[in-house]
């Protein structure tokens, strides 16, 4: 947070001494309307660089379009540049000669365009990422709630012959592919409601069905893991 104030800071002083130099050196009167467009594209630039930086954020940066591959960050400097270059040069040649402000209007616009393009790529491949991230997260979820019950299966069981196989079927559970597909859904929720009505059977006493669950799961489990490697390739 305290290298965001500063950052924020920083940018503030950049995009008021701008501002200052431009007024100070040009005046704030009589300009062109050449000199006006190229101002208002200038702030544009401060505007959406700022913008795009809240948006994505420090890590989100790194982000790469899909076309040349190059960082937001990049393209963000390399249009600031690019845009502070034509701006002034339009501001400082408009104060000598004519220039027809569709011509600045025209080549700062194309400039823009094409940055703002490169932009959406990016952000569409932040989404593209964050939303494998997401469904990559779902899919471990199965296996890592699962050997949370199995390990809980074996601290209510004070049955030493069952813990054993408690113990077995929660390092089974361990060694599984943590990956899921949609396609599992239904032997997942089998092997869940068998696990959970284990765990129930142990604080009933009822060790023999909490085994006879435990081992119905363990087929289960078995049949699931064959099933998410065949569905791998």
């Amino acid at each position: 947070m305290k290298n965001k104030r500063l950052f924020a800071l920083i940018y503030l002083t950049i995009f008021l001494a701008y501002n200052g130099i431009v007024f100070a050196v040009g005046g704030l009167s009589d300009h062109s309307a050449t000199f006006w467009i190229s101002y208002a594209f200038m702030i544009t630039a401060f505007v959406t660089f700022a913008v795009s930086a809240i948006i994505v954020g420090q890590n989100g940066m790194r982000i790469k379009d899909w076309i040349f591959g190059y960082p937001i960050y990049k393209h963000c400097v390399a249009y600031f540049i690019t845009e502070l270059t034509i701006s002034v040069t339009f501001m400082v040649v408009s104060g000598f000669v004519n220039i027809p402000w569709g011509l600045a209007f025209a080549l700062q616009i194309f400039v823009f365009a094409v940055f703002l393009s490169l932009l959406i790529t990016c952000f569409i491949a932040k989404n593209i990422i964050t939303d494998v991230h997401e469904k990559i997260r779902v899919k471990r979820e199965f296996i890592g709630l699962l050997r949370a019950d199995s390990e809980l299966l074996c601290e209510k069981c004070t049955d030493l012959e069952a813990k054993k196989i408690f113990a077995s079927f929660a390092e089974e559970v361990r060694f599984s592919d943590p990956m899921s597909d949609e396609r599992l859904e239904e032997i997942e929720k089998a092997i869940d409601s068998d696990v959970k009505e284990a765990i129930e059977k142990i604080s009933q006493n009822d060790i023999s069905s909490a085994v006879s669950l435990c081992e119905n799961a363990r087929l289960l489990l078995k049949e699931r893991n064959k099933k998410a490697l065949v569905l791998k390739h």
